[in-house]
């Protein structure tokens, strides 16, 4: 059965934080083993201007699957992209998934401050 860890997120309180050097991500912990199908990302009108790019990455930053999102993107709500290769994960392993739009991204300062847990996904 497919698992989300986020449903409609709190209000964005930096919607637009422009960096040249780097993507942001979020680290997901799998609780059981799986397959990391798709990727989601939360479209705002300062995060969608060009194709983001979806990538799952190994705790060692080994790119294991990348997908560009092809739109038209959606604001206030999520925009998905199925990964063209699926990435298998065990139970206990970490993955950090990043989605690249303009090389911005939207923040939370403090939003994790303990675990987030959903199903078997932390």
């Amino acid at each position: 059965m497919a698992e989300s860890l986020f449903g409609t997120p709190p209000t964005i309180s930096n919607p637009d934080n422009a960096e040249d050097t780097y993507s942001m991500s979020t680290r997901i912990e799998f609780l059981a083993a799986g397959t990391i199908t798709g990727v989601r990302f939360w479209g705002t009108t300062n995060n969608i201007a060009t194709s983001p790019v979806a990538r799952v990455y190994t705790t060692a930053g080994v790119a294991e699957s990348t997908e560009a999102f092809v739109g038209p993107f959606l604001t206030t709500a999520w925009n998905t992209v199925m990964l063209g290769t699926p990435v298998a994960v065990a139970a206990g392993e970490f993955r950090d998934i990043t989605v690249g739009p303009r090389d911005r991204y939207a923040a939370n300062i403090g939003q994790f401050a303990a675990p987030f847990t959903v199903g078997n996904l932390r």
